[in-house]
Formats: structure tokens, sequence, C-alpha cells
């Protein structure tokens, strides 16, 4: 059997992703365009970003310390606003396997793992070619200002397609 290097984690070793409010960004591989279109300033889903959109709105699903307040499901990506409150951390007793998830598995990255394996599921029982791309991108939302911030880049994204950095398919 071969052993395969370990990756080295994109978090960020001094952030607790298990409480908190985070700005996250995950894409299709390579951008591919299989969450809908843009036409006239207006996302028109696909099948599959209708998918996701829906997943995005009831995160409390998939786990019941999520809450998404603001999100956006564009044709190659999506943005959220991801807020943790892992009450069960505060628990004076907590499990073993309580502390072996929180330990290995930080909600954040279980949860984004959630709505890709989800999502990824969804499309292929459908029978679409579906693919994400590894990992995400995550921003620990620092204060009021950043949250505005982040809020208005969140609202105006579908505006601004034309310009936007994630508007290509490779």
């Amino acid at each position: 059997m071969t052993c395969l290097p370990k990756r080295k984690s994109p978090r960020s070793y001094w952030i607790d992703y298990n409480y908190g409010a985070f700005f996250v960004t995950v894409c299709s591989k390579n951008k591919k365009h299989y969450f809908g279109q843009i036409h006239n300033n207006e996302i028109l889903y696909s099948t599959i970003g209708q998918f996701l959109n829906q997943e995005l709105s009831s995160p409390n699903i998939r786990h019941a310390s999520i809450e998404i307040p603001y999100h956006v499901v564009m044709p190659n990506h999506f943005h959220a606003i991801i807020l943790i409150d892992d009450k069960e951390r505060f628990n004076e007793n907590p499990t073993i396997e309580d502390r072996l998830i929180r330990h290995h598995s930080p909600l954040l990255s279980n949860y984004i793992g959630r709505i890709k394996s989800a999502v990824s599921k969804f499309a292929h029982e459908k029978g679409y070619s579906f693919e994400w791309q590894t990992s995400f991108h995550d921003h620990a939302i620092r204060d009021i200002n950043d949250w505005n911030r982040i809020v208005e880049y969140i609202e105006n994204n579908v505006n601004v397609w034309g310009n936007d950095i994630f508007n290509e398919e490779k």
C-alpha cells in the first residue's frame, strides 16, 4: 500500500471553527457552470443550483448549530455567511464521541463537507456529471464593519457577475 503525503490543512490553527461567524466561498471544479447562469442580473438556477440553494436555505437539516443568514449561489460557486453556535461544546459531560468529532472535524469543515456531499449525491442520482473544487475558502468575520462589507458583497454578487473573478470556465 502506498502512503500518500499528508496534506496541510488550509484552516488556521488559531481559529475555533466550532463557534463564530464565517464567510465561505466554495467553487465547482474548474469553475464549471453547474449551478445556473446569470441573465439580466438574475440567477437562473439549474436543477443542481436549485438543490444547492435549498440546502443553504435550510442549514438546520444538516446541523442544529448552523445558521446561514446570507448566501448566494452563482453559476460556479457559492458564498455564504455561516454562523456556528455549538451549544454542545458547553455540555458539562460531553461524550468521548463529542470530543473526538469536535477535535478532528471542526463544525465549519464538517458542515461544508455535508453540503458538498449532499449536492454531489443529488447530482449523481439525477445522472449529472458534477464535481467540486477541493477544499473551500473561509474568512472569520471580525467585526460589524467586516460583516456589513460581506453582506453587501453577497447581496450585489449577481449584479457584478460580468466583472467577477469567478466568472470564467476552464
